[in-house]
């Protein structure tokens, strides 16, 4: 049932194509991937097993409901327990340029998506992941 209602929240809001300008958020759950000056490290960047890194579509989106999204729907689904320590936030192009996409992946929220397209080897992956870390901006819990 919950599929059903993301497919059609997802047709009614979200265009299907992701835009240049679209704010992506990625949810940063480790104090290790982001430093005391504010900048956020590769790792935060870093795809799975599956060369994906987990986003959500977050323009249009107020401070407050960034958060919210980011409890509800990522915190609460994870089976570690982890709670979320910071956020990057990027705009779409930055991901285009790198050469990599941004694909929507609706099963759990109509504005999650996924960072694809990864490189094969290990030292363009990071090349990529730190590209996407030098163009974030984060904003830590609390203090957005």
């Amino acid at each position: 049932m919950i599929f059903f209602k993301n497919i059609l929240l997802y047709f009614l809001i979200m265009p299907w194509t992701v835009k240049r300008e679209e704010r992506i958020t990625r949810y940063i759950f480790q104090r290790k991937h982001f430093k005391s000056s504010n900048r956020i490290k590769p790792g935060a960047f870093m795809p799975n097993k599956k060369k994906k890194t987990s986003v959500y579509r977050t323009f249009g989106c107020s401070d407050r409901e960034v958060w919210r999204l980011g409890r509800k729907y990522v915190e609460r689904l994870r089976t570690d327990r982890k709670k979320i320590r910071a956020r990057a936030d990027l705009i779409a192009g930055v991901v285009f340029d790198a050469d990599l996409a941004i694909n929507p992946e609706i099963r759990h929220h109509y504005r999650h998506a996924n960072i694809e397209k990864f490189p094969p080897g290990d030292s363009e992956v990071k090349m990529k992941a730190l590209e996407l870390a030098e163009n974030s901006t984060l904003h830590r819990l609390g203090n957005s």
